[in-house]
């Protein structure tokens, strides 16, 4: 994995997107105080789930004492390849290496948990400066990466190993000087979200041409800076979204998202250049994080209260555009 500190902050985060995931720290120190980030690896990777949260995983560094410092997860996000990128162009030519190893997963981002490297532990205990090693937690990640998702060489594609003991290093002093903030960091975290997703994918039997999806929201629910937006949950260039909104006049507010490929969605297997994976009709529904009813936050607790989705106008279609029988969109809150 790689780990970069403040100062190095935007440097390092271009060198690690165009390099991918390994699991040397670059660079492997930091004073307590410092932001530290670390790759997890691709959302197939972490278990096959679209989205990650916070409590999802456990961060802790251990000194050379054996002294153990749980850290605070502050923030937790996905970066992509840039569309013109050589791996995107060459992940949808069926001629390339990329398309033959690594395809599948062209699109699924790389997952990144940034936290303040600890400057003490409910003991009173402070690092020693050293050695050290970090450890990342989650029963949401897989340290042994499913055969298919390799690529040449028949390497783990982001080397997703064993997180509970990365090796690190401390420095004396303290850090801390510059945050997140400063580069606007803490605006790429995932605002609160819902994820519509086939009820049985095993059902869609590699016919299907997109999805129509009917979202009501109480419109007292949600201030005008934090509406609900219907977004791709994948950056596939072959995915087509539309939305509109639609004032019910009855304090309900309707959103419709109507996502498509008229080459189709197809599975791992039966996928080419031109089509999209399953994923691809996983659409999402966002909202920022200040959503206020009265001084009630719209959370995890909640949400089902203040939006759902409509079961009968609601379905996928075939490549015929015709509805799918058996098979129907359901919601999951992932953030």
């Amino acid at each position: 994995m790689k780990i970069f500190q403040n100062s190095m902050w935007l440097v390092i985060m271009a060198s690690l997107i165009a390099t991918g995931c390994s699991t040397v720290p670059l660079p492997k120190y930091a004073k307590p105080g410092d932001y530290v980030v670390i790759p997890l690896g691709g959302t197939k990777t972490v278990g096959n789930s679209n989205y990650l949260k916070s409590s999802d995983l456990e961060v802790a560094v251990t000194d050379d004492l054996g002294q153990v410092f749980p850290a605070v997860v502050s923030n937790l996000f996905r970066v992509f390849a840039d569309p013109s990128s050589r791996y995107a162009l060459l992940s949808q030519d069926a001629n390339s290496y990329l398309y033959t190893n690594d395809v599948s997963y062209a699109n699924e981002g790389q997952w990144m948990v940034q936290f303040n490297m600890p400057a003490s532990n409910s003991l009173g205990q402070t690092p020693a400066p050293g050695p050290a090693q970090i450890s990342i937690i989650s029963t949401e990640i897989s340290p042994d990466p499913d055969p298919k998702k390799r690529v040449i060489n028949l390497e783990p594609r982001y080397l997703n190993e064993d997180l509970s003991s990365l090796p690190f290093e401390i420095l004396p002093g303290t850090g801390g000087t510059i945050t997140s903030e400063s580069y606007g960091m803490q605006h790429l975290a995932s605002s609160r979200t819902i994820v519509a997703t086939p009820d049985d994918e095993l059902a869609l039997l590699n016919n299907v041409g997109g999805a129509v999806l009917v979202y009501e929201y109480n419109t007292d629910s949600f201030i005008d800076a934090g509406l609900p937006y219907a977004v791709k949950t994948s950056p596939d260039q072959h995915l087509q979204l539309s939305t509109s909104r639609k004032d019910m006049g009855n304090g309900k507010t309707q959103l419709t998202a109507i996502v498509i490929n008229p080459y189709g969605f197809y599975d791992d297997a039966s996928w080419v250049p031109g089509t999209s994976y399953y994923d691809g009709l996983y659409v999402a529904v966002s909202w920022d994080g200040g959503a206020y009813l009265g001084n009630e936050i719209v959370d995890d607790t909640n949400w089902q209260s203040h939006i759902s989705l409509d079961p009968v106008q609601s379905y996928y279609i075939d490549l015929d555009g015709n509805e799918i029988p058996n098979i129907s969109p359901v919601l999951t809150k992932v953030r």
